[in-house]
């Protein structure tokens, strides 16, 4: 696979809310991502961050 795929794959695992599935294809395949590592890293983060803020909230109200 290319880079760009590699990094398609990773934006479909993010989609699909399998963040630790795209976690650990991120690290497995990092040196293959070249330019794409950090904008990889920087989606994973950001839609983990949004996930655990969101579970926070439910939580906060009693929904899990």
């Amino acid at each position: 696979m290319n880079p760009n795929e590699l990094f398609e794959q990773i934006k479909e695992l993010i989609a699909q809310k399998d963040f630790k599935a795209a976690q650990n294809f991120l690290d497995k395949n990092k040196d293959q991502l070249g330019e794409y590592l950090d904008q990889a890293k920087a989606l994973l983060d950001g839609a983990g961050g949004i996930d655990g803020v969101m579970n926070k909230v439910k939580g906060l109200f009693g929904n899990k």
